[in-house]
């Protein structure tokens, strides 16, 4: 699940593979998100993003990258993201699920980008 304050309502998950360990604008899916611009209390939104629709998620996914919005304000904190929390499954369907779980954020390895950047960056390995 996600809440988006964003000025935006337009997502994307950037992955990167062993083939090409790299974010590029080939290696990504993009996402419609449900957002409340500016307004601050945004409500939280069940996403499933269909990755085996990008030809490139074969092999193995070395990173994950999410971008909740395409734009940022600077200075605020109004255009805020809230995460619930961050599956991937390995299915044959091939998908990155914003659900319900904290369990998960405590167990993966996340590093914030400085607020300009707007994303959260999810390091995976094989």
């Amino acid at each position: 699940r996600m809440a988006s304050n964003g000025l935006d309502n337009t997502g994307a998950v950037y992955f990167k593979t062993q083939a090409e360990n790299f974010f590029s604008e080939d290696k990504k899916v993009v996402f419609t998100v449900s957002n409340c611009s500016l307004c601050g209390n945004a409500s939280f939104v069940r996403y499933a993003i269909f990755m085996a629709n990008n030809g490139k998620w074969t092999g193995t996914i070395t990173g994950v990258r999410l971008d909740p919005t395409g734009n940022g304000q600077g200075g605020t904190n109004t255009d805020s993201i809230g995460i619930d929390y961050i599956r991937i499954s390995s299915s044959s369907t091939a998908m990155l699920l914003l659900s319900t779980s904290r369990e998960m954020l405590a167990r993966s390895d996340w590093s914030s980008r400085p607020p300009a950047e707007n994303h959260w960056l999810l390091n995976v390995s094989g």
